[in-house]
């Protein structure tokens, strides 16, 4: 459409807004994991050793910016079993986000619970409309999957692996303190 509107420079264009769309993608996705890691790092943090937090983003941006860099080092890129674990790790992120929402409804169930003269907040018809949305996404990519075991395998692995990564580390943190 946009080569039909400006010929050649409309081809220019749009794949320059494709390529900065990934970057801010890219750059949302590591500005988000470095948060959390921070934010889990001052959870999990002793009192003997006030690390600050901040120590640990950017720890989390070259941990994921290394990972990228040694699978494509390995040669993955252009896999094409490659855009069945791209789906995969989408579906896996999705469900994230609706285990993330559930949970802040039930916060905010028992906030109200604590203080019943106060309405229902307005932030919860979106949360749930946040679910069914991810929910339908998710289920949209597992249909239009070509390999749906390869996606369910690299799924079941991926949650394996950080279940026992997780607890690993929570067993050495708790064995440190």
């Amino acid at each position: 459409a946009a080569r039909k509107a400006l010929g050649q420079t409309g081809r220019y264009i749009m794949g320059a807004v494709a390529i900065l769309a990934v970057f801010s993608a890219i750059n949302a996705m590591m500005h988000s994991v470095s948060l959390m890691a921070g934010r889990l790092a001052d959870t999990y943090r002793d009192a003997k050793r006030p690390d600050s937090p901040s120590k640990y983003r950017p720890a989390a941006v070259l941990l994921l910016a290394g990972a990228s860099a040694f699978l494509m080092a390995l040669g993955f890129a252009g896999e094409p079993y490659l855009e069945t674990w791209i789906r995969s790790s989408i579906i896996l992120w999705l469900v994230y986000y609706i285990f993330v929402n559930v949970s802040a409804i039930r916060a905010m169930r028992q906030s109200s619970m604590s203080a019943p003269q106060e309405k229902v907040s307005t932030a919860l018809p979106l949360k749930f409309f946040s679910i069914a949305g991810m929910a339908l996404a998710a289920t949209g990519i597992i249909l239009i999957e070509p390999d749906p075991v390869q996606l369910l395998l690299f799924s079941v692995i991926v949650v394996a692996a950080t279940a026992v990564g997780v607890s690993l580390i929570d067993l050495f943190l708790n064995r440190s303190r």
